[in-house]
């Protein structure tokens, strides 16, 4: 080595960094970490925020369902205060389907013929009870889990009525004297208060008011008071479908290797040379630029794949 002094020389220059390169190295490498971490840090905004208005706008379509039209209230015919709609969905399809085993929880002998006019009642009363309860009525869903479990138990409650309105078809005669005629007649009396003028008209209203027509009435109002539940629920489910896709899209997994990886990069690139000047190139600029070169080419890919991805679905 005393003989030939430059080859000393050139191995060090070219396999270590001397104190003012590796100081240079760490503010590049300092300055090009800021960046990434910035860009970083941008993207996860835009992944919130994006999270955040998809999941409010669910909140707000879910919350719909508390303003659901009202329907007429049935006469008291049968106790529904203080049961849940799973109960009271029992109860509608024992009525329905004739079980006998509804007799055990208090209602009436499906093969007496005699109660067949107060099952009717029964079966008119829960509709109107069940309808100002959750899932339907009075629902507090304040977060996008609420929303789920709420929307499970909407899905439920939605066929299970679809089910029974299906099963009145089986049961006009039970309808037919199913309801008093009171709400009906004092509807027209108030009515007849506010507008003495149409005393005639009232009058014949009166008159053509029978059980029948309150119950087809009761119904045809249920039918369309679930008709706009369907709909609320059908579009949860859509919104609930977007935020599972949109997650799902989401490089998540990576999250972790690439905290670790940034982590590395600013250990090599920027605490070892600020620490140590003099340390191999391998460690505070090969290992870093190999990191960038990597990050630059995952971004592209990743956006191009994005860009592919939404350019299909407008396509389709």
């Amino acid at each position: 080595m005393l003989g030939f002094p430059g080859l000393a020389v050139v191995q060090v220059v070219t396999t270590h960094s001397t104190a003012p390169d590796g100081l240079a190295l760490a503010g590049i490498n300092g300055t090009i970490l800021a960046i990434l971490i910035a860009a970083l840090s941008g993207y996860a905004l835009i992944v919130f925020q994006s999270l955040d208005r998809m999941q409010t706008d669910l909140i707000d379509h879910a919350n719909q369902i508390n303003s659901l039209p009202n329907i007429n209230r049935t006469s008291g015919y049968f106790e529904t205060e203080g049961r849940d709609s799973r109960e009271l969905l029992n109860l509608l399809m024992n009525l329905v389907l004739d079980q006998y085993h509804g007799v055990s929880l208090g209602l009436p002998d499906p093969f007496d013929e005699e109660q067949r006019p107060l099952r009717g009642q029964i079966m008119l009363a829960i509709l109107s009870a069940i309808v100002e309860i959750p899932p339907f009525k009075g629902n507090h869903l304040a977060t996008e889990d609420k929303v789920r479990a709420w929307a499970d138990e909407l899905s439920f409650a939605v066929k299970s009525l679809q089910g029974s309105l299906a099963g009145f078809a089986d049961k006009a005669d039970q309808l037919a004297t199913a309801q008093d005629q009171g709400f009906e007649l004092w509807v027209l009396d108030q009515e007849l208060a506010e507008h003495p003028e149409d005393r005639e008209i009232i009058e014949r209203r009166r008159g053509e008011v029978t059980e029948e027509t309150v119950a087809r009435q009761l119904l045809e109002q249920f039918r369309f008071f679930l008709g706009v539940a369907i709909n609320i629920a059908r579009q949860v489910e859509t919104d609930l479908d977007r935020i599972d896709r949109y997650r799902s899209n989401l490089p998540l997994r990576w999250v972790i290797p690439a905290a670790a990886v940034v982590l590395a990069t600013f250990v090599c690139g920027v605490a070892i040379p600020m620490i140590s000047p003099t340390v191999p190139k391998g460690v505070d600029a090969w290992f870093p630029g190999f990191v960038y070169v990597a990050a630059l080419a995952v971004a592209l890919g990743f956006g191009g794949w994005r860009y592919a991805a939404r350019a299909s679905r407008h396509r389709a």
